[in-house]
């Protein structure tokens, strides 16, 4: 049974990056949403600073250019003598990447929680959504064609009951939200309980202090202060050690100056302490991500340790490989089945990031501190994440291939159904969808499927586009991709774009020769959903997806 029109279609719990975030994929769909919150104020802290390559990609897909120009590179670190303001060893966290032409964005950057929430809020606010603040879900109620959330809206010291319809529910509140815990899921892992940091963002006088470095001092067990800037006039600090008292540190200004004093020999005086927390590892994931009409993503679906800068990250990847499918079942061009994907998409990936975090923690806390210690492999930047065991998908190309792991540890060479589509620069682009663009990626919209043609010449492209003209536009868009030197114009095609591969990228990068014809399908997420011959095998993929 469909939802009724007075109910609303998607009702968001949590306003941190991953609910703001999953509103704005939403709402770019054009799906209308609420968003509450049940902290009265927006959150403080630029905790989670860490943005990964395809991550900005994403934000690129959403049309958030300006998270991109602000965020900024990831400093190397600097780490000191035991007990001396003497610079042992200077090095990088991060692998060294060589850009390609696949690869607009090579390098992950920095841009603080606090910052980058305030970036998105405003996208959202452009569609007259704003955050209800002060707004906790009490209960759930699952119907066949709804979700029923019990909320209590606080005002003051008055406390109003409300009930809010919703035909979904998406959980982003966190590892000690309400969602996972209503649904009944189970938080599978475990706690270590010896592992304790104090995160917190301090304005500082230090004459050490450099907004050039990770400044690292002492070690993860006898007492390490790590410090970096996060802001224009704030510093980061991150504090561990075994027998401290990390709780009083977190609560006493004092208390947290002396011990920043003792283990980097500085003259560091804390003139503000703009917001610090206890973090403890945990290392869980629900055994489910989705559950009747409700979901559950970012920290509400899996938690984990800092090391490797993956949790903000992969919390985004959460909500935009389920928001475009929430948004084709909600206008009722996909069947609901098509949601349960995203727990069959999304959980071994999850699986597989815990465990390589979880060894890059163990790795840093048992290890002498050194570039080999803290020393990240490329998978790290989440380009080769992949779907490719997915249900969804369809490779009729490149088949019988082996296995490789979903955060792409071991890569095998190949782009195929599954994985992340590539860009390809030094194209022109002609039509109304493209006019002006010169990269791939820039065609890539998370509203529509792109379908990709590639063919040596416009005739051959023509049968090929003649099996795509049942599709609706604004859902599946085409584009021919021709080699360069190929007389081209539309001349009666139906297709949204030509696209000249003058430098040859695009077909490099799809492995496709310039001779032959091949469809490419990539998903509104930026994942090649299809790699077929022809029209019927896009007619295959999309039964797949469509009603």
């Amino acid at each position: 049974m469909a939802p009724s029109l007075q109910t609303l279609p998607v009702l968001i719990v949590g306003a941190g990056p991953t609910g703001i975030i999953s509103a704005l994929s939403l709402l770019r769909n054009g799906i209308p949403v609420r968003i509450i919150e049940k902290d009265p104020h927006p959150r403080l802290g630029q905790r989670g600073s860490g943005i990964m390559p395809r991550t900005t990609e994403i934000f690129d897909y959403l049309g958030v250019p300006e998270i991109a120009k602000q965020a900024y590179p990831v400093s190397l670190i600097r780490n000191f003598e035991p007990g001396t303001t003497k610079v042992k060893s200077t090095f990088s966290m991060l692998p060294n990447m060589t850009k390609t032409p696949g690869t607009p964005h090579g390098a992950a950057k920095m841009l603080g929680q606090q910052t980058l929430e305030r970036l998105i809020r405003k996208h959202i606010e452009e569609y007259g959504v704003h955050t209800e603040l002060g707004t906790e879900l009490c209960t759930i109620e699952q119907h066949e064609d709804r979700v029923v959330a019990h909320v209590v809206r606080r005002d003051g010291d008055k406390e109003v009951e409300d009930t809010i319809e919703a035909a979904y529910l998406i959980g982003a509140d966190g590892a000690k939200g309400a969602v996972r815990k209503q649904l009944g899921l189970t938080f599978v892992g475990e706690t270590y309980d010896s592992i304790r940091i104090i995160i917190a963002d301090v304005k500082v006088e230090c004459s050490m202090l450099s907004s050039e470095y990770i400044q690292m001092f002492g070690s993860f067990n006898e007492g390490r202060v790590l410090v970096f800037d996060v802001a224009e006039d704030a510093f980061q600090a991150m504090i561990s050690g075994e027998g401290i008292d990390l709780a009083a540190l977190a609560s006493d200004k004092d208390a947290l100056q002396a011990h920043v004093r003792k283990h980097t020999l500085t003259d560091t005086k804390i003139k503000e302490v703009l917001w610090a927390s206890e973090w403890r590892a945990n290392v869980r994931m629900a055994d489910t991500f989705n559950k009747g009409r409700c979901f559950v993503a970012g920290d509400a679906a899996h938690i984990h340790t800092p090391a490797g800068g993956q949790g903000l990250n992969s919390s985004i990847q959460d909500t935009f490989n389920l928001s475009w499918k929430l948004a084709l079942v909600y206008k009722s061009l996909a069947p609901p089945s098509l949601l349960e994907t995203y727990t069959g998409e999304r959980l071994p990936v999850i699986a597989d990031m815990l465990n390589m975090t979880t060894k890059l923690m163990e790795r840093q806390r048992t290890t002498a501190v050194s570039a080999k210690a803290w020393e990240r492999g490329p998978h790290v930047y989440m380009l080769y994440v992949n779907y490719r065991t997915s249900d969804i998908v369809l490779e009729e190309i490149k088949t019988g291939i082996e296995p490789i792991d979903t955060y792409g540890t071991i890569r095998d060479g190949n782009v195929v159904a599954g994985d992340r589509a590539p860009d390809a620069p030094g194209v022109e682009v002609l039509g109304p969808t493209g006019e002006g663009k010169t990269r791939l990626m820039e065609m890539f919209i998370p509203t529509a499927h792109t379908v990709l043609v590639f063919a040596p010449s416009m005739d051959a492209a023509r049968p090929l586009l003649d099996g795509l003209a049942i599709f609706d536009t604004d859902v599946v868009r085409s584009a021919v991709v021709l080699p360069a030197g190929i007389s081209a114009d539309f001349g009666g095609l139906q297709t949204s774009a030509l696209v000249l591969d003058k430098e040859g990228h695009a077909h490099s990068e799809y492995q496709v020769e310039q001779s032959e014809s091949r469809v490419v399908v990539i998903r509104p997420d930026g994942v090649i959903g299809a790699t077929v011959r022809d029209a019927d095998g896009v007619k295959r993929y999309f039964k797949k997806i469509f009603v």
